[in-house]
């Protein structure tokens, strides 16, 4: 929070280390079997402006955009012998920013 505590300010990083990943079958498209998936960084962020029963606040996820390049092998073709969805190791979907009011109901004592 700020000296002025109406301001909140929320910034996280995650460094995502290598995982392992499954054998891919002989028959896959893309025979190149790695078996540890890259590093990758998350980042997220939001910015909160409390009022007195009201907070607004805009965040970000994912904000350096990253995501696993063709995470499916052959999803075009979901009953062939070379589809394969074994090897979803990061984010599918980039970016997000979104935006939000809270709203505080205080019980009576």
């Amino acid at each position: 929070t700020t000296r002025q505590p109406c301001w909140q300010i929320d910034f996280t990083t995650q460094l995502i280390g290598p995982s392992r990943l499954p054998e891919k079958s002989v028959n896959a498209i893309n025979n190149t079997n790695p078996t540890y998936s890259p590093a990758f960084p998350m980042i997220y962020m939001q910015v909160t402006r409390k009022y007195e029963k009201w907070d607004v606040y805009l965040g970000i996820e994912n904000a350096l955009n990253y995501t696993q390049e063709n995470p499916i092998v052959n999803y075009d073709s979901p009953f062939s012998q070379s589809f394969d969805a074994s090897t979803i190791w990061g984010p599918v979907i980039g970016r997000k920013v979104y935006a939000g009011i809270r709203y505080t109901i205080k019980n009576k004592p």
